[in-house]
């Protein structure tokens, strides 16, 4: 579960190319062990946040190139959801909860049980 961080270059849109045949080199980020299932920017706390078949929930920052991490699910995180007005991320996966995390303090906020 690699994310490739790709830079924005002002010489691409003017066809210079920016590089070597016109590719653009990534930074890479080793940001999971297992298959990233959902990556995302999210303006609202200015992070890439990626989830993955290891259960965890990875948050990027994109200029610093630093990793921190939700954990707290058991199974796979499928998915997840950032709720803008109030600031928190949801989650869920193979474990059928959904579970809301502040994004800030990384601590889980509670669990949504039932989803069947």
């Amino acid at each position: 579960g690699r994310l490739h961080l790709y830079p924005q270059r002002q010489s691409m849109l003017h066809g210079d190319g920016g590089g070597k045949h016109g590719a653009l080199q990534p930074t890479v980020i080793a940001a999971h062990e297992d298959a990233v299932t959902q990556v995302t920017y999210i303006a609202g706390i200015d992070r890439i946040v990626s989830s993955s078949s290891d259960s965890t929930i990875c948050l990027c920052d994109p200029f610093r190139h630093s990793t921190r991490y939700f954990r707290g699910h058991e199974k796979a995180v499928l998915g997840f959801a950032f709720v803008e007005p109030n600031k928190y991320v949801a989650s869920g996966g193979v474990e059928r909860e959904v579970l809301l995390w502040n994004p800030y303090t990384l601590r889980r906020i509670t669990a949504l049980k039932g989803h069947l």
